[in-house]
């Protein structure tokens, strides 16, 4: 059964861009193996007119089924639905559910969706608001779901974890999230032979977004997009006219109200980065600008979840309480940390690089002065051991599950193992 990969957004993550990428390189995609899906718009090159047409059905299972029928008729070894519009879809269970029913029987549904911090997100997300439908201040303005890890796990329950890939969007550092797209993809394109696109719905500067936040807009904006062009036609001829000078300023909100909100969600934001074993969150994770220390502490973040929610799985929600509990936690943790920084090496390796290199890892037991992992289905390691990275997050979920259930884990818990004693004692 081929692969179809729905792409959901989230919006302001740059799939405007991304989709007219797609559109203008539609023959290199289609070499490379994926197809895109039928009631594509032939200009913007998103799929909302398939998406019109399962609304005009109010999500009646038969025509999602007839729409998905006619999708199956497309040619590739995948197929791809770009939408960002979706992601509104996908949070309301009975359409969530009818539109993966009527796909699975053709496909293997698998989502895509990019995420951003959610401070940075909001300002975004207000500045295309008030160039369209909204007059307001930024803390008024709250039509939007920032809870990305709520919204994770109610795709996971329709999808399944594995079927659902995350790709966090970098608002810091080189932004390639067309390389992003792609490896969520399973696609093997180098972005560099893409024809050029240029940036699309390029963001307005601070002090234009506060005089747009003040431009009454027409009853009924929100819902009408011939109506919404009102806005941005006025929006168009002040920024063309440069009759609002730019400050230099940044930021809408204060630092105060986007900690805030980082903070109201950093919990979910740890959760759903462990959860699908994403090696380097970048800035996602961040509470304040980023410096070295903070860069140390969100690349160990991951591993220590993963270890934590292993540790628990294995010996009980109990065992956060017992003696060896840290120490235990602390050992797993630094064998996932080598793990996920080997996937992420071997990731961001070419094509060529790949085929004249292996990507391994190990950790070094400063007793025994060996290299290896001590787990369940390795004991304790007698020569130099190099292991495989991860390839997903069921492999990383694996390896944490025999780490765990190694010796030096279970000596730790109070399990007593004789073959670990020794090393112990020292």
């Amino acid at each position: 059964m081929r692969d179809l990969y729905i792409h959901i957004g989230l919006h302001k993550t740059g799939s405007t861009y991304l989709q007219h990428v797609l559109l203008e390189n539609r023959a290199l995609v289609e070499a490379a193996g994926l197809g895109l899906a039928p009631w594509l718009h032939p200009i913007e090159g998103n799929h909302y007119p398939l998406l019109r047409a399962l609304r005009d059905a109010a999500w009646d299972p038969a025509a999602c089924a007839a729409v998905f029928d006619g999708v199956a008729e497309a040619p590739g070894e995948a197929l791809l639905i770009t939408v960002e519009d979706l992601c509104w879809a996908m949070s309301r269970p009975a359409q969530a559910a009818a539109f993966h029913a009527a796909a699975a029987r053709h496909f293997n549904p698998r989502a895509v969706i990019f995420l951003r911090r959610q401070d940075m997100l909001k300002e975004s997300i207000f500045t295309q608001a008030v160039k369209t439908w909204y007059t307001g201040p930024i803390a008024a303005e709250t039509h939007y779901d920032y809870d990305h890890d709520a919204r994770l796990r109610a795709l996971e329950g329709v999808f399944g974890r594995e079927n659902v890939h995350v790709v966090l969007y970098p608002d810091k550092g080189p932004r390639d999230i067309v390389g992003g797209l792609f490896g969520a993809l399973g696609l093997d394109l180098d972005p560099a032979r893409l024809a050029p696109v240029p940036p699309q719905n390029v963001s307005m500067h601070r002090r234009m977004v506060r005089f747009m936040s003040e431009l009454p807009k027409p009853p009924g904006a929100s819902k009408d997009r011939a109506k919404m062009q009102f806005a941005r036609r006025i929006a168009g001829i002040v920024q063309e006219a440069g009759a609002v000078a730019d400050d230099g300023g940044r930021f809408l909100m204060s630092p105060r109200e986007r900690h805030d909100l980082v903070a109201r969600h950093l919990e979910g934001n740890r959760a759903l980065v462990a959860r699908h074993a994403i090696a380097d969150p970048g800035g996602f994770l961040d509470m304040a600008p980023r410096h070295e220390l903070r860069s140390i502490v969100n690349s160990i973040t991951p591993s220590v979840r993963i270890a934590f929610e292993a540790i628990l799985r294995i010996y009980g929600p109990e065992s956060r309480d017992w003696p060896g509990f840290r120490k235990a936690l602390i050992e797993t943790s630094v064998v996932l940390n080598a793990a996920l920084m080997a996937a992420t090496v071997e990731k961001n390796l070419d094509e060529d690089a790949r085929n004249r290199v292996g990507v391994v890892f190990g950790v070094y037991d400063l007793y025994t002065r060996h290299v290896g992992v001590l787990s369940a289905s390795r004991g304790i390691e007698q020569q130099h051991t190099f292991l495989d990275p991860p390839a997903n997050a069921i492999e990383i979920d694996a390896l944490a599950s025999d780490v765990v259930n190694g010796p030096l884990v279970r000596r730790l818990m109070g399990f007593e193992d004789e073959d670990t004693e020794k090393r112990l004692s020292h």
